[in-house]
């Protein structure tokens, strides 16, 4: 059969996970199980727009704003901050630190990084002894429950022969 070019480029395009091959008047499509379906035209032409991205370009950096301005206040910092002048001269001001420095550094990173490790597992610890605590509670008011629904309809069930089989005065 030959295909047809719907404006959606070459060969087969895609309709709702479809694959279309259009003739004339009609089409055919393959549905995702394989099956072919005859089906009327009813596609139309449409133009797909490109979502529009407009990226302001320039060579100057940012101006911080006010909310850089509450940052820097806290010690923090932002692009804006970072892109100043003051913070740029002082950036190259800064000395590098000695290989012993560096050390001393990660070192101590890495053992704030252990403390909290250990903190965040003995967290961890608790909340899965509470779950596991909580499951079991549950899972036993589901047997009461059952067990109520299961004596009330047994009551139901006597009383219930006792009024319909003997007048109770």
């Amino acid at each position: 059969m030959p295909e047809l070019d719907l404006g959606a480029g070459t060969g087969p395009s895609k309709h709702s996970g479809a694959v279309v091959l259009a003739r004339s008047e009609d089409y055919k499509e393959l549905n995702p199980q394989g099956l072919m379906c005859h089906r009327k035209k009813t596609m139309h032409k449409f133009k797909r727009s490109r979502p529009r991205i407009t990226l302001v370009e320039s060579d100057q950096p940012p101006t911080p704003t006010s909310i850089d301005a509450k940052i820097a206040h806290n010690n923090g910092t932002s692009v804006a901050i970072e892109a100043t002048n003051e913070s740029l001269q002082a950036a190259k001001t800064v000395p590098t630190p000695s290989l012993s420095e560096i050390i001393e550094q990660r070192t101590r990173e890495n053992g704030r990084l252990r403390h909290e490790l250990a903190y965040q597992q003995s967290k961890q610890g608790v909340g899965l002894s509470t779950l596991e605590k909580v499951g079991r509670v549950v899972a036993e008011l589901r047997h009461i429950l059952r067990e109520h629904k299961r004596l009330e309809a047994v009551i139901d069930h006597d009383f219930g022969k006792i009024g319909t089989s003997e007048e109770v005065e």
